[in-house]
C-alpha cells in the first residue's frame, strides 16, 4: 500500500490525518480538474407563486 503525500493536481502537502491510499484533493478546484468535472452552471431560475 502506497500513501499518498499530496494533492496530485498542485502537489500540495497532504494533511497528517488525511495520508491514505486514496487520492486525496486540497480542494474543490483540484477535485473538479483531477477527475475531469466542469464548473457548474448558473441555477435554474424558476418563477415562484406569490400568494398575497
Amino acid at each position: 500500500m502506497t500513501s499518498l503525500l499530496a494533492c496530485p493536481v498542485c502537489v500540495a502537502p497532504t494533511p497528517a490525518d488525511r495520508i491514505t491510499a486514496n487520492v486525496w484533493c486540497c480542494s474543490v478546484a483540484c477535485f473538479r480538474s483531477f477527475h475531469h468535472v466542469g464548473e457548474p452552471g448558473p441555477p435554474a431560475h424558476e418563477e415562484v407563486a406569490v400568494i398575497a
